[in-house]
């Protein structure tokens, strides 16, 4: 029986790239490090993901769409993975992307801070939810984390670091991902 395998979920923008909304291609800027810190946690054996909600898709339960104005489709996002997956080069190409693409009235359980993207990715890839870890640049991702049983990061290189006032008391906080990367690999746990 092979050994279930440890994973790092990372939130996008504010932890990958920069930036708040990120609705093209053109707007996508990886921040400082991201590319590396991402090769090294898969280098230390763990998956990488990313679960990002994307509200700007404003869909129902159905693949509807309720948001007339809607910022962003599926195309476009399909793009912006395209972009992010160019830009990360191919020794930081993320294990899977889980996506809540649900608008925000919809009353889900894959948008963060429920912590269902997770979940589901932890059963499809056959995740060790215990030995692995949530990055993220919002309470919300903390509170994901939290959900779906893995130990929470908080990095201050998303728009709005004071995010982290919001988060339970004793959440770990690192200035970006290259600082959380390490201290993940310190831990030992991916492989």
């Amino acid at each position: 029986m092979t050994q279930k395998r440890a994973c790092v979920f990372l939130d996008r923008d504010g932890v990958i790239n920069t930036g708040g909304l990120i609705n093209s291609a053109s707007d996508l800027k990886l921040i400082p490090g991201a590319a590396r810190a991402i090769a090294s946690l898969k280098k230390a054996g763990y998956l990488v993901g990313i679960c990002t909600n994307q509200g700007g898709l404003s869909e129902d339960f159905d693949g509807n769409v309720v948001w007339k104005q809607r910022p962003l489709n599926r195309e476009k996002l399909a793009e912006i993975h395209a972009e992010l997956s160019r830009q990360l080069g191919a020794k930081a190409q993320p294990d899977f992307i889980k996506i809540c693409p649900h608008a925000k009235k919809i009353v889900c359980t894959c948008r963060k801070p429920k912590g269902g993207m997770l979940t589901e990715a932890g059963k499809e890839f056959d995740v060790d939810m215990s030995r692995s870890f949530m990055v993220g640049d919002m309470a919300t991702d903390v509170l994901a984390g939290i959900d779906a049983g893995v130990a929470p990061l908080f990095v201050l290189s998303g728009f709005e670091p004071e995010q982290k006032d919001k988060c339970p008391a004793g959440t770990l906080v690192f200035p970006s991902l290259k600082e959380a990367a390490a201290h993940i690999i310190k831990t030992g746990q991916g492989k």
